[in-house]
Order: C-alpha cells, then sequence, then structure tokens
C-alpha cells in the first residue's frame, strides 16, 4: 500500500491493465490471506491473486491459464543467528519456520513441512513471523520476496532480516476466479488480454518498472 491507502505493485498493475482492456473497473483490496480465500469460497469475491495452485483450491478456485506473475520463495533470518540454508530443506532439520495460515509456499517447502522434516510456528501474518524471529521464537521466516522486501522496508525494526540464497523455488502464480459465481466467462477473457499484454511488450515494462525480472520458470 502506498500512503494514501492504495494498492499498488506489479501484479496489482498488470491485473487492473488487463480488466480495463476488458472493459470492466476493478475494486482491489487488500485483506489477510485466509479471509480472502473464504471470500472466494462463499463467492463474496469475484476473483483473488496472486494465487499459487493446488488441489485443495482447485475445488473453488477457476484459475487463469496464462501465469500472472512469478514469484520466488525464499528464507529469512535474523543477521547474525548463525542459521544458514544450503539448498536443501534437510537443511532445515530441527530447525522452526515461521509459516502464516492457508499459504502454500510450493511444492518443494509443502511437501518437506508435510513430512515433519522442521517444526512449523504459525502467525496470523508475515510481520507477525518476522516479529517472532528478531525475538529469537523462531529461526527462519518463509515469504515470497516481493512481500518480505516490502515489510524489511517499511520498518526499521525489521532490517536485521535478511534472504538467505538460493530461493527455495520459483513459483508461477495466477488470478482465481471463484466457481461459486460461475464466471469463467470472465477467465477466459482474462486469459486473452493478458496474452494481448504480454505480447505487446507491455507486461514487461510494467515489471521493469517496479524492479522484476521476468522469470523463464512456466
Amino acid at each position: 500500500k502506498t500512503k494514501d491507502g492504495k494498492v499498488t505493485g506489479a501484479a496489482v498493475e498488470i491485473a487492473t491493465k488487463v480488466f480495463h482492456s476488458m472493459g470492466h473497473t476493478v475494486s482491489i483490496k487488500l485483506l489477510p490471506w485466509t479471509r480472502s480465500l473464504n471470500m472466494i469460497k462463499r463467492g463474496k469475491a469475484d476473483a483473488i491473486f496472486t494465487v499459487y495452485k493446488n488441489k485443495d483450491r482447485e475445488k473453488f478456485i477457476d484459475y487463469s491459464a496464462e501465469v500472472l506473475i512469478d514469484q520466488s520463495m525464499a528464507l529469512y533470518v535474523k543477521k547474525g543467528s548463525g542459521n544458514e540454508y544450503g539448498g536443501k530443506m534437510s537443511d532445515l532439520k530441527g530447525k522452526t519456520v515461521g509459516v502464516q495460515s492457508t499459504i502454500s509456499y510450493g511444492k518443494v517447502f509443502d511437501n518437506a513441512r508435510t513430512k515433519g522434516v522442521f517444526k512449523s510456528d504459525v502467525a496470523h501474518d508475515l510481520e507477525h513471523s518476522f516479529t517472532k524471529m528478531i525475538l529469537g521464537r523462531v529461526d527462519y521466516v518463509i515469504s515470497n520476496v516481493f512481500s518480505a522486501g516490502l515489510i524489511i522496508q517499511k520498518s526499521k525494526k525489521f532490517k536485521d532480516c535478511l534472504k538467505l540464497n538460493p530461493a527455495i523455488e520459483k513459483i508461477p502464480s495466477y488470478i482465481g476466479f471463484s466457481k461459486k459465481l460461475k464466471i469463467a466467462g470472465y477467465r477466459v477473457e482474462f486469459d486473452k488480454h493478458l496474452k494481448k499484454i504480454k505480447k505487446s511488450g507491455e507486461y514487461e515494462r510494467i515489471l521493469s518498472k517496479f524492479g522484476i525480472r521476468k522469470s523463464k520458470v512456466r
């Protein structure tokens, strides 16, 4: 969000441009993730983004065929903690990772979490997880780099939260429409217009504007 409360970002600008090219106005609200998913499930909102694909969500979300934006999932640590990550989930054995409820972090992390490779500490939002890490209550926090970067940038209390390389996984994210509302036609049109924006070069221009390099992962 900006200071005036307006929601901004590459995905927001891309989605808004697509809807406008379809001839629609759009109202975008920044809400807690669990609440957002429940609204889509109950048909209280038309669409949600950016959302990753998984089997549970496919029961109530009609995903776009076109990728809206690729996101990189990474681990964060407190500066000086000594916690490391060499690129394998086994590196986290015996450690505690801060996560948020109902969020999918991609197959690599989600599978390791299901198998109990590490302990999960669930918080209601990312800022809460970062706060726990600063206080030494969790060893790592996982997040997509867009969200984490914004939070670290806006608050000095998170200046010691550092991103570890390599990234865990680069994941394609989509816009998803509510199956409850039976508006598959909008999803088809969205895909058509998103393809046009990508072909025109406008998509790349928006990514460049926000300092994002387009991933080749599909």
